[in-house]
């Protein structure tokens, strides 16, 4: 792996722990202010797994209306380990979500409880 998509949403971290939620906050900030976001790679940590929900479904498209209903399943999360970003969408219920792949599987962050 070449690294590439690594760190296009900056590089300023103050460790680990930290560094994961920063990086999916700004990147969600920034899609929100301005409507940009870059595929990245990050490592989850532990504190961190537990606010990302697989889908019930892949969906077809990235559309707003993927955030409707029941559409997590909370108690499926992600690894610890490494986790592609794709895609950023504000749902119909306003929230913005970054969604990333990890195996054959897709999560969304912020799962809100």
């Amino acid at each position: 792996m070449s690294g590439e998509g690594k760190n296009v949403v900056g590089d300023d971290s103050n460790g680990p722990a930290s560094d994961a939620r920063n990086r999916l906050e700004h990147a969600i900030a920034k899609f929100d202010a301005e409507g940009v976001f870059s595929v990245f790679s990050l490592t989850l940590d532990e504190d961190l797994i537990p606010d990302l929900a697989r889908f019930r479904v892949d969906p077809v498209r990235f559309l707003p209306s993927i955030f409707d209903g029941n559409w997590a399943h909370p108690e499926c999360n992600p690894e610890a380990g490494e986790i592609r970003f794709v895609r950023v969408v504000r749902g119909n219920d306003g929230v913005s979500r970054i969604i990333g792949r990890q195996g054959k599987w897709l999560f969304a962050y912020p799962w809100i409880r």
